[in-house]
């Protein structure tokens, strides 16, 4: 087994871990959201092959994916999964955990850590199930809206002026506070503050994630 990534880094905002035997690949579109999320893939000679362009996708973000073989046999993974989460909440208290599988079987273990005020959910992603969608589908809003902030951000980021680099979460304050106002009116206060230039390319970002912030009322 290689060094895990969880003990290289202080206090992980967010850990996922994949029942890759369950999940398949599908996991793959969780690495986009969030730069400072960290994953560690259980697998064993049981697990799907998964095609190249997952493999080139995945590859990408190596940096934060750590792979943990698993012992075969009935439930072994899940077994295993389950001793490592109990290790890395006693590394990591304040960290938010993900179980990415469709395996209903943890759900005893969400619940024996939600009583002890752990931050815990599990995904159920499926092809036709975007991640946030499937945050819907298990009525868990608060790691919902935490993704869609997260990927406005890693969006933001892109777009901004290094001038700006330092007003994310101002920007990101702004859109919350005003997400019930028209859109028009809260085009006419971006521009105020950043521009017309700056302020149009923000906008661009600002409106879908506004309106994926009204789903949540």
């Amino acid at each position: 087994m290689r060094k895990t990534i969880g003990l290289k880094v202080s206090n992980p905002k967010d850990i996922y871990l994949i029942d890759s035997e369950n999940i398949h690949s599908i996991w793959k579109e969780l690495l986009n959201f969030d730069s400072s999320s960290y994953f560690y893939v259980f697998y064993t000679e049981n697990s799907p092959n998964i095609n190249y362009e997952d493999l080139i996708h995945i590859s990408k973000f190596n940096y934060k994916i750590s792979y943990i073989k698993c012992f075969i046999g009935n439930n072994a993974l899940d077994f295993q999964l389950v001793s490592y989460l109990g290790y890395l909440i006693g590394k990591f208290p304040d960290t938010r955990y993900h179980i990415v599988s469709r395996d209903s079987g943890f759900d005893s273990a969400l619940n024996f850590w939600q009583r002890k005020h752990i931050s815990i959910d599990r995904l159920t992603l499926t092809t036709q199930n975007t991640p946030v969608a499937s945050l819907l589908d298990n009525k868990d809003n608060t790691s919902a809206i935490h993704i869609i902030d997260n990927q406005f951000r890693e969006e933001l980021k892109f777009i901004l002026p290094s001038d700006y680099q330092n007003q994310l979460d101002y920007i990101i304050d702004f859109a919350k506070k005003r997400r019930k106002k028209p859109l028009n009116s809260i085009y006419v206060e971006i521009i105020k503050v950043f521009g017309t230039l700056d302020g149009q390319k923000i906008y661009k970002v600002l409106k879908p994630y506004i309106n994926k912030l009204n789903q949540y009322d």
